[in-house]
């Protein structure tokens, strides 16, 4: 209650209705994964969640590129025409990218599977384009859906999501598919969510549609193409980041390393995902509408800045205090080692929380080439630590305490940009 009360007086009333909107909906589709997690954790061992983790990871390679981040755009342009234009920009060029995703995966599996040491790779090359397609949809379709406010939507398709994704991977491993139970139960949340925000979209948007045409969509994509010039290959080394990291533990310390890392972040970051992602969309499009009336959004920024890092300490502080008791007394004794990998990345993740919504205003101010700069040398770094200290046989708990002192260091230099930019 202190939180929510803490967004009424922050922020002006329509922010605060549309977050708290956006945040009813992530509490509930986040708090279905908290209630079943000790269930799958006894169901799946960490070797299957490490192999999703490797397959989304492959997946999202393709899925930063899906829509050459066209989606970004759309909530720019005044007109709802030209919007709708990009929109479909970005459906066409994920067709593209999923199909080419198919092709390459296919041709590489064996070489994939020799170099992550995962044999079941290559049975699921057929999964990736298709984990491609809902993902560059999605995005394109959540950011239009934002742009017309309609939050009770998107707070609906979270739930949509969580509950068919949740009673997908308990059904599969009650029925002991438990080779498989966890990447169709994710496609099946996904299909979910794409599938509400895509009905609707049509039903509402019938009007639009004979507005798309080639030159309006040649216009835009020339207008906007700050976005696959830069914010693309932001997004690129973010992922460079993060499956980077993902595919070298797979490599030197084995899948089971690679499950309890990439179960600890969905752990660690379903919570922040609460509030993060639903104030990160309404900021976004607050912000926008502001610097389109050439409004200051510092102030913004500062309120922002502040209410994240008082949620972020609420959250976070537990884990850094006692993360192995908690998640070996939740998940189970086999989860003690993700309890110790959450001890040491909370600060990491504490900072990334609440610098992460900020991100926005440098594309809301038109400094995309700058902020690839600033990402571009510790999305390269961090995981160029692991890959030297799994070269070298450290221990991959020492690898993460440095990874993470480096991630942090990162995201106040980035803070700190972002709100000097605000301020101009």
């Amino acid at each position: 209650m202190k939180i929510i009360s803490q967004f009424k007086k922050s922020f002006k009333s329509d922010f605060a209705k549309n977050v708290l909107t956006l945040f009813s909906g992530s509490t509930i589709s986040q708090i279905i994964p908290f209630l079943v997690a000790p269930i799958l954790t006894r169901m799946y061992a960490p070797e299957h969640f490490g192999e999703m983790g490797v397959i989304l990871s492959i997946a999202g390679i393709f899925s930063i590129v899906a829509t050459f981040q066209y989606e970004s755009a759309i909530m720019l342009p005044k007109k709802d025409e030209d919007a709708f234009n990009i929109l479909a920009l970005a459906v066409f060029i994920t067709i593209f990218i999923s199909f080419l995703s198919w092709i390459i995966t296919k041709c590489f599996s064996g070489f994939i599977s020799t170099i992550l040491k995962i044999d079941s790779i290559e049975k699921w090359t057929f999964i990736i384009p298709v984990f491609v397609f809902l993902t560059g949809l999605f995005n394109a379709l959540n950011i239009w859906t934002s742009r017309k406010k309609q939050y009770k939507r998107l707070a609906i398709r979270q739930i949509a999501q969580s509950t068919t994704g949740a009673g997908t991977k308990l059904s599969l491993g009650w029925l002991k598919y438990i080779n498989s139970g966890l990447i169709w139960g994710t496609i099946v949340g996904q299909l979910t969510s794409t599938g509400v925000l895509a009905i609707k979209t049509i039903q509402d948007s019938k009007y639009l549609f004979k507005s798309i045409n080639f030159k309006s969509i040649k216009k835009n994509a020339l207008t906007y193409q700050n976005f696959p010039k830069y914010t693309m290959w932001q997004g690129f080394l973010d992922l460079v980041n993060a499956s980077g990291v993902v595919f070298i533990l797979s490599s030197f310390y084995g899948v089971a390393v690679v499950g309890f890392y990439t179960f600890t972040l969905g752990m660690l970051q379903k919570p922040t995902k609460m509030i993060g992602s639903a104030v990160s969309q309404v900021f976004y499009q607050n912000a926008s509408e502001k610097v389109a009336n050439n409004k200051l959004i510092y102030t913004d920024v500062l309120r922002l800045l502040k209410n994240l890092a008082i949620i972020g300490a609420i959250i976070f502080l537990p884990f850094l205090i006692a993360g192995p008791k908690i998640f070996s007394f939740v998940f189970g004794e086999k989860w003690l080692e993700a309890g110790r990998i959450a001890q040491i990345i909370s600060p990491w993740l504490f900072f990334r929380f609440i610098g992460s919504p900020l991100t926005n205003v440098a594309m809301i101010k038109n400094k995309q080439k700058e902020f690839l700069y600033i990402s571009m040398g510790m999305n390269i770094i961090f995981p160029a630590l692991f890959l030297l200290f799994g070269w070298l046989e450290k221990d991959y708990l020492f690898t993460f305490i440095v990874g993470s002192s480096v991630m942090v260091v990162y995201f106040v230099f980035t803070i700190s940009y972002i709100v000097r930019i605000a301020n101009k």
